[in-house]
């Protein structure tokens, strides 16, 4: 993958990792077992079980300094992630999430500053916007449209912050693991990890080929075993 041209810029690539890191902090605890795949099914895609079978949640990273919700319709990005919902493994989805790195307005109006806002809890304009964007997208009547899966993240990262926020949260986890643990351990423990994400997310299938989940996981996963 080249990354220091083309749409997705190497930063954006580096901010993917930087989020997953914090995700895999967050679900260590909460999950038996999980696989992260990065720029494959989505920007990040996290499944439940090794096999990649269960269940599956989608993230969609933008980092754009100010967007709005008229600006995000009008670039499809909900319509991109509503896809899964339409895939052959829709039942298993269990979230597709929009991140974003900035405050989200709609007519001057913050609707998302903070932490995850559900679909349910935005304005009923703005619902009603997505909703009406995403019908026309997929030719289909307003009322066959289900958002109930859907979410907003702001991200407490930013493009000047994710490098040592990620560190940062690492090494807090590590600390409350092992209380004895040294700065130098820590950090060369991020480093280990932050080269193996970068390896996996830089691996990419030849144009146009047909991969199993088997090739998936041999060439693109990252999982709760190795962290």
């Amino acid at each position: 993958m080249d990354k220091t041209s083309g749409s997705i810029t190497y930063n954006r690539l580096r901010f993917q990792i930087a989020q997953s890191m914090l995700f895999i902090i967050d679900f260590y605890d909460n999950l038996e077992d999980f696989i992260l795949t990065l720029d494959y099914f989505d920007d990040i895609t996290f499944f439940d079980n090794e096999e990649m079978d269960g269940s599956v949640s989608y993230f969609q990273l933008k980092t754009n300094e100010q967007v709005t919700i008229t600006y995000i319709i009008k670039k499809g990005w909900i319509s991109k992630l509503y896809k899964h919902l339409k895939s052959d493994n829709k039942d298993n989805v269990s979230k597709i999430s929009l991140i974003v790195s900035s405050n989200i307005k709609d007519k001057q109006k913050k609707i998302v500053e903070y932490g995850e806002k559900k679909f349910g809890d935005l304005p009923q304009n703005v619902k009603e916007e997505i909703i009406k964007s995403i019908a026309t997208n997929y030719k289909c009547n307003e009322s066959e449209v289900d958002l109930s899966k859907f979410s907003i993240i702001k991200t407490v990262l930013t493009k000047d912050t994710y490098f040592q926020l990620a560190e940062n949260k690492l090494t807090t986890f590590l600390e409350k693991i092992n209380p004895d643990i040294t700065l130098r351990t820590s950090k060369l423990i991020f480093n280990s990890l932050w080269a193996w994400m970068d390896s996996k997310q830089a691996f990419e299938f030849p144009p146009g080929s047909v991969v199993s989940y088997d090739e998936v996981r041999s060439k693109k996963k990252y999982f709760k075993k190795r962290f």
